[in-house]
């Protein structure tokens, strides 16, 4: 990625000397145009550059477990996924909704209003799907209690009691999670459909990616099996022992 970050950002910078010269000729449309999308592509650039540094700041320091209250005040453990990143994806989607925007109001103001809808419903579309104001909620991560397994990322859900678990086991970055008999999971969505890029679950079975987690899909996987064979041990998830054997930090709770 590294490479394709100068190709980007000359070309941005190139569109915007392009835009200056059709200022320069009385062609403000076209101006307006390109200078959007220069500003686009420098912004994606800038954006890539962070991502990869991102990258490397989560191999040396990923976030770690916690321990939160559910809504009956009861201790959980929480493997959370990465807030950075979640920053990183919402910020990703403003450039290209301006470029969107600005591109909608020329086209409004040179008489092509199905263009300009068009620009505009993209644009709007593309701020909704960014949330860059929400990473914190939006991160997520896999919640461990004493009742249930919960997933939650970028608007997608699930929960699923410990009763309806059969086990887990590893492929790739993957954990699988299989339910007990013909048991099968619909994920929930709370936000417009394209944040999520991941796959929370498949042929109906839950799901668990590791990439950006607080915890290796290794780790994940013991807690599942030990909690679907233990129920001293499901009673123990939000204890301050088991957020210390999983690496968290703080034994502090905090509300979820």
């Amino acid at each position: 990625m590294w490479l394709g970050i100068p190709v980007l950002l000359a070309t941005g910078l190139l569109m915007l000397g392009a835009a200056v010269a059709f200022f320069d000729g009385g062609d403000d449309a076209k101006g307006w145009t390109t200078l959007s999308w220069g500003l686009m592509l420098v912004a994606m650039a800038e954006n890539a550059r962070r991502r990869e540094v991102q990258i490397r700041r989560f191999v040396r320091t990923p976030p770690r477990p916690r321990l939160e209250t559910d809504q009956a005040h009861r201790a959980v453990l929480v493997v959370p996924y990465d807030e950075r990143l979640a920053h990183l994806s919402g910020w990703a989607a403003v450039p290209l909704a301006g470029a969107l925007g600005v591109g909608g109001l020329v086209l409004a103001a040179t008489g092509r209003p199905a263009g300009a809808a068009v620009c505009l419903a993209l644009a709007w579309y593309l701020w909704m799907v960014g949330r860059p104001f929400q990473a914190a909620d939006l991160a997520g991560g896999v919640s461990f209690s004493a009742d249930a397994l919960a997933f939650r990322r970028d608007g997608v859900s699930w929960s699923v009691p410990w009763s309806d678990v059969g086990m887990g086991w590893v492929h790739g970055p993957y954990v699988h999670v299989q339910l007990a008999g013909d048991r099968r999971v619909r994920p929930k969505r709370t936000l417009v459909a394209g944040r999520f890029r991941g796959r929370a679950t498949i042929a109906g079975q839950p799901l668990l990616d590791e990439r950006w987690l607080g915890a290796d899909a290794e780790t994940l996987c013991r807690l599942v099996n030990r909690a679907v064979k233990d129920q001293r041990f499901r009673q123990a998830l939000g204890s301050a022992e088991m957020l210390a054997a999983v690496g968290g930090g703080s034994a502090g709770v905090t509300s979820g």
